[in-house]
């Protein structure tokens, strides 16, 4: 029951094995650490962003779902 809960939150999520795993959700729980990748990431993707011509985007999928965490357009 604790894990059906957990899917319910998106905190946990089951493979195709059935095995649970970390989800999304997770993420949403710690939005003080969201700042300080973003920040990190920052200076990677604008240089790709610049260098290709096009948008850089760092996102993370969780199965179907997927979160952008910073997006940059040259």
């Amino acid at each position: 029951r604790l894990l059906a809960t957990l899917e319910q939150h998106a905190l946990v999520r089951r493979d195709l094995g059935g095995r649970a795993r970390v989800g999304l959700g997770v993420l949403r729980l710690g939005r003080q650490v969201h700042p300080l990748v973003r920040e990190a990431a920052l200076p990677a993707l604008r240089s790709l962003a610049e260098d290709i011509g096009a948008t850089a985007h760092l996102t993370l999928v969780d199965g179907t779902d997927a979160l952008a965490v910073a997006v940059v357009e040259p």
